[in-house]
């Protein structure tokens, strides 16, 4: 993804850490030695994982978690969902580490890979334990408007995009009005009504019942898809 290339080389200046700052209760040097032991865009989930998840928390700081934020960000999208490389965890690393007070090239870098990343969601295969929700909750938690990329899934025509939302409509809940899933809890009260009302909408239904007819032959290769376009529907108002 060319979005990924331009967020190594935006971030190509910050330097590599020399040491950690970290908690007692964490390994500090072995965590060290497995975030510098390979070049940054060759390091695996496992040698980068333990850091990911606890950065900024009980591990490094801000400016640690910024020199491997292309790398982290890379494996996101296209590696397994393992913890610490889930959107919405990234984002709150990235709340933490002040990024809105960043140079405006590397915010911007940050936008632009959560956005592409969202929209390569929507349209994946349900059965691959990729959820477009994770990214849309993402973008959401750093503040971004939502509504383009809410606009893009609901422009999207492809069964994916629509089990994609099936799967979103069916786990979220929804409470006076809100977005009410505790992930969601970072998230401003107006985000979360936009959303909440934009996935309950009639819209929605309509989205989901234009697919399926075809949802089971051409949705994942479970079968399931008939299946949660029914769970879904069965929540809409």
């Amino acid at each position: 993804m060319a979005d990924l290339l331009v967020a190594y080389s935006v971030f190509a200046s910050v330097p590599r850490p020399r040491s950690l700052h970290g908690s007692p209760l964490r390994d500090v040097d072995k965590i060290l030695h497995d975030i510098t032991s390979a070049p940054l865009q060759r390091l695996t989930h496992d040698q980068l994982g333990l850091f990911a998840s606890s950065a900024i928390t009980t591990v490094g700081e801000p400016e640690d978690y910024r020199h491997f934020l292309p790398r982290i960000l890379e494996l996101a999208v296209l590696g397994r969902p393992d913890m610490g490389f889930e959107a919405g965890v990234i984002a709150g690393k990235l709340e933490m580490a002040g990024w809105r007070s960043w140079p405006h090239e590397e915010r911007e870098a940050i936008e632009v890979v959560f956005r592409a990343a969202f929209r390569r969601a929507i349209e994946m295969d349900t059965d691959e334990e990729r959820e477009a929700s994770e990214w849309l909750l993402g973008l959401c938690r750093l503040g971004l408007d939502p509504s383009p990329s809410l606009a893009a899934w609901r422009a999207s025509p492809t069964v994916n995009a629509a089990l994609q939302l099936a799967v979103f409509v069916d786990e979220t809940k929804v409470k006076d009005g809100l977005v009410a899933d505790g992930t969601w809890r970072d998230v401003d009260e107006a985000t979360r009504r936009t959303v909440a009302t934009w996935a309950l909408s009639q819209e929605t239904w309509a989205q989901l019942l234009a697919v399926v007819d075809v949802a089971s032959r051409e949705g994942p290769a479970s079968g399931e898809g008939q299946w949660l376009i029914e769970l879904a529907v069965a929540k809409l108002p």
